[in-house]
């Protein structure tokens, strides 16, 4: 036989890229994901170009599965909510078994790396390809999305989901609209700098809303505290 070079999906050798990396994420999150989340990955996952970051990946949500109003918004916030999870989990057990295996060839990765900046900064060389600039740009932002570290965003949801409650138990008939409801829980919780972002705020309300939902119903767009 003719050997034809690599096929075109072929992964075995070569390092991911970061879209492959968070496509097997999505993939990867069907084993854990809740039962009313599951046909919505599945379809997820036979997409092309799913959107890494948070905002690009709700209008694609929105717009692929046909995920509208205040429900909708609550699926999207539950999805994006259980794939970033998953990611940073993966991120930091491959960095933990990175640095398990060789500690000391990381380290001098990285002064090989700072020094080459150096060299680079006073002398000429050759100029990345621009797949490699898009790619390293891509992971910046994809940090930058995760705004809150994980036991920070605990406390918050928590604090959310007491005000939440609160705020339903004073309301006439234990309900009020989600859009009311977001905004007296703004008003309420003492939110962190981090927090002052209006998409990052709302998602943590979604969540906290999906959380409750034993003592928390919503009809359209009525949210109803059905506990005793």
């Amino acid at each position: 036989t003719v050997y034809k070079g690599p096929r075109k999906n072929d992964t075995s050798n070569r390092k991911l890229t970061p879209q492959e990396n968070w496509m097997n994420v999505i993939n990867d999150s069907l084993n854990t994901c809740p039962p009313n989340l599951k046909c919505y990955i599945e379809l997820i996952a036979t997409c092309e170009n799913v959107p890494r970051k948070e905002r690009p990946f709700r209008n694609f949500a929105s717009n692929s599965l046909k995920l509208r109003g205040s429900n909708g918004d609550i699926i999207i916030s539950a999805l994006w909510k259980h794939f970033n999870d998953l990611r940073q989990k993966q991120t930091a057990e491959r960095e933990e078994s990175n640095n398990k295996k060789s500690p000391s060839k990381d380290n001098l990765s990285k002064e090989k790396i700072s020094s080459n900046t150096e060299d680079n900064d006073s002398s000429s060389s050759e100029p990345k390809s621009k797949s490699d600039v898009v790619a390293t740009k891509l992971d910046k932002e994809d940090e930058k999305s995760s705004l809150l570290k994980l036991d920070e965003r605990k406390k918050v949801s928590k604090a959310i989901k007491k005000a939440l409650k609160k705020a339903l138990k004073k309301a006439p008939n234990r309900q009020l609209k989600l859009k009311q409801l977001r905004k007296i829980v703004k008003d309420q919780v003492v939110l962190r700098e981090t927090l002052k972002q209006k998409n990052e705020l709302n998602t943590l309300i979604s969540e906290a809303i999906t959380k409750s939902e034993k003592s928390v119903k919503i009809e359209g767009k009525l949210v109803s505290l059905i506990e005793d």
